[in-house]
């Protein structure tokens, strides 16, 4: 009887775990991987379709006009960290020449959108929007989106996903927001540190000369 009972039990595991095998496959073949191309730098990865994460990064690059998408939260850490990641996109975009517009998006506990500020492409003062004001204002806009998302602890590492007008970005943690945007924005131009340091170099004078 003991047997018998092994058998039945060893039979059950077969079936259960060709069962398992169908059903994996079922969902691979159904659900198939959202996205055409992976590669990953530096421990980031990069996400594409229909084309390769390195030549849509080479488009990108060649675009003349760009929209600076940063979700900051009303008060806490992540803001700090949120602005290097701004303020380094923006310095390497305007060393090369290129049209910039700030919309910072406020995003509630939810991530829901509260508000924005923009400066208009002007890059001087902001001015607030409301969330649907800004809704509307971003339509309005022409460029390659650069879209900077709060951080996502389930991630393992950074990620970034590409399309020909739009570059969104994700972190697991706040800390990874500098190192990321640094590392996009050197791949996008060979000059990116040049750039940052010399933006950094003119901060300082201009702190220098106000104090």
């Amino acid at each position: 009887m003991e047997s018998i009972s092994l058998e039945k039990h060893w039979k059950l595991a077969v079936l259960l775990v060709v069962g398992l095998g169908a059903l994996a496959l079922f969902f691979v073949l159904t659900f198939p991987t959202p996205f055409d191309y992976h590669v990953v730098e530096e421990e980031v990865d990069f996400y594409s379709n229909a084309v390769p994460p390195g030549d849509l990064l080479n488009g990108i690059s060649q675009q003349k006009q760009f929209v600076l998408v940063h979700s900051f939260h009303e008060t806490g850490s992540l803001n700090a960290f949120m602005s290097q990641s701004l303020n380094i996109f923006q310095a390497v975009l305007t060393a090369n020449k290129k049209q910039v517009w700030v919309v910072a998006h406020v995003v509630g506990e939810n991530e829901e959108l509260v508000r924005c500020q923009t400066d208009y492409g002007t890059g001087k003062a902001s001015e607030s929007l409301s969330a649907e004001e800004c809704a509307s204002y971003l339509t309005s806009l022409n460029g390659v989106v650069v879209r900077v998302h709060t951080p996502n602890t389930v991630l393992r590492r950074p990620k970034v996903v590409l399309s020909p007008m739009q570059l969104d970005v994700w972190v697991a943690h706040e800390q990874e927001l500098p190192g990321t945007s640094f590392l996009i924005a050197k791949t996008l131009f060979s000059n990116a540190l040049a750039a940052i340091n010399a933006a950094n170099q003119g901060a300082s004078v201009v702190s220098g000369a106000s104090g």
